[in-house]
């Protein structure tokens, strides 16, 4: 309990649910593009955790190697999606290189 309590205070201390929210709003953003722009199908999800739904010509596995290939790590959800789930200390860049590695990989 002692140990629950101080993880409690560290998220509160360290202003993590709102990193959290804002580190989601511009991955949903930059998501969103691509979905319309028809690089990707749909995006969903909640705070900093989203996916990415593919167009059923594009292969989850494949879409992630390309990324991973350009530093980027995300996990192949089934054959059509990709989850991102960073972390809270992620910059707005890294947020920002992550959009570009999936703009790239799903050309």
């Amino acid at each position: 309990c002692a140990a629950g309590l101080q993880n409690l205070a560290i998220i509160e201390r360290e202003g993590l649910v709102a990193r959290a929210l804002h580190v989601g709003d511009r991955l949903s953003t930059g998501l969103q593009a691509l979905a319309d722009d028809g690089s990707i199908d749909h995006v969903r999800g909640l705070g900093a955790m989203w996916a990415a739904g593919l167009r059923p010509d594009q292969k989850a596995m494949a879409v992630r190697d390309a990324m991973f290939d350009r530093g980027v790590v995300c996990r192949a959800l089934n054959a059509d999606s990709l989850l991102f789930c960073p972390p809270l200390v992620t910059t707005d860049e890294q947020v920002d290189r992550i959009v570009d590695a999936v703009a790239i990989a799903t050309r």
